[in-house]
């Protein structure tokens, strides 16, 4: 069976939960189509976890995978979800071992070897159940409790039993799954926020094929994503091994999700060049007013939007593939790994988010047979993608995550800056004109941003806590400007390095694309606004406004308005 039938056999049998047998025994089954089945074995022979920790194309091993990704995602029916999953746990068990801090136990051990396997016999997919009821990104909300199996000096020191309820697990089929849970000591006392978190690994089926003391009590409703199984999960004493050092488990876990984040870029991606894909070849057969769409100038510049929009994310989402492919190996520089450090909440929020956009475009240039699911599955993948904007970090919570890294990592920034500067004064680049227009704007969109950084940081004229606030106010846009930015920077990298191993003259194209980047992405995500009120101290007055806009504040009374409608 080939991808595509595969990923079609999954749309037809979306999965189901049968709780009970016919005679009234608890089973909690998740019956789904062979096709799910048929994409695990495709990806293990493909190596499509397997590549980065073989390593046989050293440090563009990540570079290989991704553009793998790229073309199997869109037809996977979400199968990259648990892959993605299972990259970065064993990822996770690899950063473990190499620190040799509190090691992986030999059953963790024994799992990494399944994770990258190509046998399909022996591949493994992996879960992350981090929501729970309380919420989802603040994980020091969590609930369950892991409580240590027998107290006595010689019982095993790892292994636990965990009671809790996991909201949302995706995935319910895998075999292994890494989950955050509170130790409790012997009085039952454990200690609260994220400093109690510490990580654990799970077999979720023992020898049988049976839960390992777990219940699924219903599977999601989603809005896409119908394929994947996705479940709220009850931990009824679920044995457990601990994973790292204890208290501990929140910065663990981010060797995890630093690549699922990667992989949302990706995913994201590959599902935009599908939209555009299916818009182009639509332009070259459907006529409208006597002529086909594509011989329309105002149609044929939206296809050159999407295409600048999907070149410029093209260059960030490999950018940050070999970035991470050379950290993996060692061979990255220290400012190297502060861009990394830097981009990588920042590529996951913007890719996403712009895919979404792309793929809304991309059904509007099909007319009404965009809207149809039996004409394409453009509507199918566009609610498959927003999920992308959600999981692993909202914008807002990446964005945070960014003030986060500038904060804590001072040479983040400086590594940013220099990364751009250097490209804009490549000395080859007085050789191209029609790129000055660009170089400018990218030079002042950066003049914005380290300006406004360091108000933020270095001079802001009020109290920390009121700089805390502003900084959160803005976080968004100083995101999107940031990632506009290094995306413009990159494009006129790759229209440089084109130019020089093309042995021809420069291609108007290249250099079209950074100008309408710059035009399309960059200009409209400047940071005047917000430098203006701190240097001006209306700041304050900016956010009470936006307050009551956002809470639609009542202008007599002063309470907000729709509170509990």
């Amino acid at each position: 069976m080939c991808v595509v039938c595969a990923g079609k056999d999954v749309l037809a049998s979306q999965p189901t939960l049968r709780q009970y047998d016919g005679w009234g025994r608890r089973v909690d089954e998740i019956p789904i189509g062979q096709g799910w089945f048929h994409l695990k074995d495709f990806s293990a022979r493909e190596g499509l976890i397997s590549i980065p920790f073989e390593r046989q194309q050293g440090e563009y091993s990540r570079l290989y995978q991704f553009a793998k990704l790229h073309m199997f995602g869109p037809y996977s029916a979400v199968f990259s979800c648990p892959l993605a999953m299972t990259d970065g746990a064993a990822r996770l068990i690899e950063v473990i071992d190499a620190t040799r801090q509190n090691g992986a136990s030999d059953e963790a051990a024994e799992c990494y070897e399944h994770l990258i396997s190509r046998n399909p016999a022996q591949f493994w997919t992996s879960g992350q159940w981090m929501t729970e009821r309380p919420g989802g990104s603040d994980v020091g909300n969590t609930e369950t409790r892991a409580t240590r199996v027998g107290l006595a000096p010689d019982a095993p020191p790892k292994q636990y039993l965990l009671h809790g309820y996991k909201y949302f697990t995706s995935a319910t089929h895998s075999e292994v799954a890494f989950g955050l849970a509170r130790v409790e000591d012997e009085h039952g006392k454990a200690i609260p926020g994220s400093a109690g978190l510490s990580l654990f690994y799970i077999q979720l089926r023992d020898s049988k094929k049976k839960l390992n003391n777990i219940k699924i009590h219903r599977l999601k409703k989603k809005l896409g994503t119908e394929t994947l199984p996705t479940a709220e999960l009850e931990l009824i004493g679920t044995p457990a091994i601990m994973i790292g050092a204890p208290g501990k488990g929140v910065s663990t876990i981010s060797a995890l999700f630093n690549v699922t984040r990667l992989w949302s870029a990706v995913g994201s991606l590959s599902a935009m060049r599908k939209g555009i894909a299916v818009a182009r070849d639509y332009a070259h057969r459907r006529k409208a007013f006597g002529k086909l769409i594509r011989d329309h100038p105002l149609h044929r510049h939206t296809l050159a939007d999407l295409e600048v929009l999907y070149r410029g994310t093209a260059q960030l989402t490999f950018f940050l593939a070999l970035l991470q492919g050379r950290a993996e190996c060692k061979k990255s520089s220290k400012e190297e790994d502060e861009i990394l450090r830097l981009l990588t909440p920042l590529g996951k929020l913007y890719i996403s988010k712009r895919s979404v956009e792309a793929i809304l475009e991309c059904m509007e240039c099909l007319g009404g047979a965009g809207y149809m699911e039996d004409a394409t599955d453009l509507p199918v993948t566009l609610r498959g993608q927003i999920v992308n904007n959600i999981w692993e970090g909202t914008t807002n919570i990446l964005s945070l995550d960014l003030l986060r890294v500038l904060v804590r990592h001072p040479a983040a920034l400086q590594a940013f800056t220099h990364y751009i500067q250097r490209v804009l004064s490549h000395h080859s680049l007085a050789s191209y004109p029609s790129l000055k227009p660009s170089v400018a704007m990218v030079n002042d969109s950066l003049a914005q941003i380290t300006r406004t950084i360091s108000l933020l940081l270095k001079e802001f004229p009020g109290s920390p806590q009121e700089a805390f606030e502003v900084a959160e106010w803005i976080a968004r846009q100083l995101a999107y400007c940031m990632s506009a930015t290094i995306i413009a920077t990159l494009l006129i990298e790759q229209t440089l390095w084109a130019d020089e191993t093309s042995n021809k003259q420069e291609d108007i194209t290249d250099a079209a694309t950074v100008a309408i980047w710059c035009d399309r992405y960059l200009a409209p995500v400047h940071l005047r606004t917000a430098i203006a009120s701190i240097e001006d101290k209306t700041f304050t007055q900016a956010m009470e406004a936006g307050r009551r806009i956002g809470l639609d504040v009542d202008p007599i009374s002063g309470q907000a308005r729709g509170a509990g409608d």
